[in-house]
């Protein structure tokens, strides 16, 4: 599995990448949006992804997913700085992939922000 995170963050990150997050201002183009992902990877260092279901169509797939990992540091949420307090939450992630030629070319992450913010606070 993280093989294939690793790949799949190689190839998604252009010059014309974008990151939102809540909290942050927008990240753009390759360096910044490794950073910001970097800063994800750090937050919840033990994450896991558990694969729900993957819909594979011409131009790229969709894969439904649960991310569970433990907060580590804390994380500015839109204003709300929440800190660490140690159980591993739950949470539904849908990831977005457009594909050409092979490669990832435009990826979007959607979280379940609800259901996010409840297993934090």
């Amino acid at each position: 599995m993280s093989r294939w995170l690793g790949r799949l963050r190689c190839c998604s990150f252009t010059a014309d990448s974008k990151v939102h997050m809540a909290g942050a201002s927008e990240a753009r183009g390759s360096e910044e949006c490794r950073a910001a992902f970097g800063f994800l990877l750090e937050a919840r260092p033990d994450q896991q992804f558990d694969i729900q279901e993957i819909v594979a169509h011409d131009g790229g797939y969709v894969c439904r997913s649960i991310l569970t990992g433990t907060l580590a540091k804390p994380w500015n949420l839109g204003g709300t700085v929440v800190e660490p307090r140690g159980p591993r939450v739950s949470f539904g992630v849908l990831d977005v992939m457009t594909c050409r030629e092979g490669l990832i070319v435009r990826k979007e992450v959607w979280l379940d922000g609800g259901a996010m913010m409840a297993a934090l606070m």
